[in-house]
């Protein structure tokens, strides 16, 4: 017999009443990316359900809940245009015969801050979300994306680039 899964209130509720997991942030980010895939793919049946076509854009927010201070939730969205670059995103293209391509990914407010203003402090190993960071500060990420990727933009590139705080 199989266990029923618990909802998200429940398990949020048990962490709340025993707080000291000893889970750091790498421990919570695993956690969060084991089903990021297979979300991924049952976002793609839904969006062919729906007749999205071949080539459409899925959009993966992440949202704090409200009433649940321990709760992040990403939600997985198709779209037929590129979304205007956001704090808290990821962007995939989807293109025919189920090809996945990574547009972006934009950390959060605070992430983006400490990347964009110290530089010197990002390893190595991170400096091509770096360079992300940097492009959607700027202002460019988007009109970027849209070079790079063959994407016929919805709005105009700006005159001068003003620094997004």
């Amino acid at each position: 017999m199989t266990e029923k899964k618990k909802t998200v209130g429940e398990e949020a509720y048990e962490r709340l009443l025993k707080p000291d997991t000893k889970q750091g942030i790498i421990d919570t980010q695993r956690e969060m990316d084991k089903e990021y895939m297979d979300q991924l793919q049952l976002c793609i049946m839904n969006a062919k359900k729906q007749d999205m076509g071949d080539e459409y854009f899925i959009c993966v927010l992440a949202k704090k809940e409200r009433l649940m201070e321990n709760v992040i939730r990403r939600y997985f969205v198709p779209r037929k245009s590129l979304p205007t670059p956001d704090y808290d995103q990821t962007v995939w293209m989807h293109k025919r015969r189920d090809v996945l391509e990574f547009i972006w990914v934009i950390p959060d407010h605070n992430t983006c801050q400490e990347m964009y203003h110290h530089p010197e402090r990002v390893p190595e190993n991170e400096m091509w979300l770096y360079q992300m960071v940097k492009a959607f500060m700027e202002g460019r990420i988007y009109h970027e994306a849209c070079k790079e990727f063959k994407i016929k933009p919805e709005f105009d590139e700006p005159k001068n680039s003003n620094l997004i705080v």
